[in-house]
C-alpha cells in the first residue's frame, strides 16, 4: 500500500476541476488503499482523485484543440469581442482590412490588427 498523497496536497475529483485540499489522510487495510479527507468535507479513494496539475494541464491542452478547430469566423469574433472589452474593435477591424490588402489572410490580419492596437 503506497500513499500516493498527503495533508496540504491540491487535488481534483477526476471528471471535474473543482479544486480541494486533502486535510486527512488515512488508511483502510481492508481495501489495501489510503482515504484521502478534504476541506470540503469529500472523502476519496486513489482511483477517484488526481492531482491538481494534471486537472489544469489537461484542460489547457483541450482549449487549444477547440481553438485550433474553430472556423475563421469563429476565431476573427474571439479576437473582435476581445477587442470590444478595450474599446478598440472599429480600429482593429479598419487595421485588419489594411492587412488583407496588403496580402494577409483573414486570420492572420486580425491577429495581427489585435496585437498592433494592445502593445
Amino acid at each position: 500500500m503506497k500513499q500516493q498523497f498527503f495533508e496540504g496536497d491540491y487535488i481534483c475529483k477526476i471528471g471535474t476541476t473543482k479544486v480541494e485540499m486533502i486535510t486527512e489522510v488515512e488508511p483502510f487495510f481492508e481495501l489495501d488503499e489510503y482515504v484521502y479527507y478534504t476541506d470540503k468535507g469529500n472523502s476519496y479513494g486513489i482511483t477517484q482523485i488526481e492531482p491538481m496539475a494534471v486537472t489544469y494541464q489537461r484542460e489547457y491542452e483541450k482549449r487549444l484543440t477547440n481553438k485550433k478547430e474553430m472556423t475563421a469566423e469563429a476565431q476573427i469574433e474571439e479576437i473582435l469581442h476581445e477587442a470590444h472589452a478595450y474599446g478598440i474593435r472599429e480600429e482593429v477591424m479598419m487595421y485588419a482590412r489594411q492587412f488583407m490588402d496588403e496580402g494577409y489572410d483573414k486570420i492572420t490580419a486580425y491577429e495581427l490588427a489585435y496585437k498592433e492596437w494592445v502593445k
